[in-house]
């Protein structure tokens, strides 16, 4: 997928989002800051992301905090701030939120990386469970991991 240009107001925020097929990605802020919220991947994780997919109240709803909550099961969230001229990686698997204090501009792109099958396979559930594959899927990204597995299984 191309990199996305990301240019903010203040105090504005990208809801939690699950990247495409559950890839890695990285961020770049060109000028300003961002504070970045992650979660890592696990089951619990999973299920909590689609809940909040599926909440009515989802447009004013910081999944953030709920995700925070251990009293419903979250994982727990760690927060970075990304300031000018910084890059974060953010593995696959791992789902984010991004909270811009101020004017900010930045860069965002994903990438599959292929010792993470099962992870992209898990996130491909979720997403088809929610009705959102067709729009956050890479191109033939069930194809691949099929014929990626196949690969794995011939070297054995």
């Amino acid at each position: 997928l191309p990199p996305q240009a990301l240019i903010s107001s203040p105090n504005t925020y990208l809801d939690w989002t699950l990247p495409p097929s559950s890839s890695a990605t990285w961020l770049h802020a060109t000028a300003g800051s961002c504070s970045v919220s992650l979660l890592p991947p696990s089951p619990s994780s999973l299920r909590m992301y689609g809940k909040h997919l599926s909440n009515a109240d989802q447009p004013s709803t910081w999944y953030p905090s709920a995700a925070s909550s251990r009293s419903v099961g979250g994982d727990g969230v760690t927060t970075v701030v990304v300031k000018q001229g910084d890059t974060l990686h953010v593995p696959e698997g791992w789902m984010y939120a991004r909270y811009f204090v101020g004017c900010t501009f930045a860069a965002e792109g994903h990438y599959l990386t292929e010792g993470s099958v099962g992870l992209h396979l898990d996130a491909e559930r979720v997403e088809c469970e929610r009705g959102l594959a067709g729009k956050r899927r890479y191109p033939r990204f069930r194809e691949g991991c099929f014929e990626e597995v196949g690969r794995r299984l011939e070297a054995l």
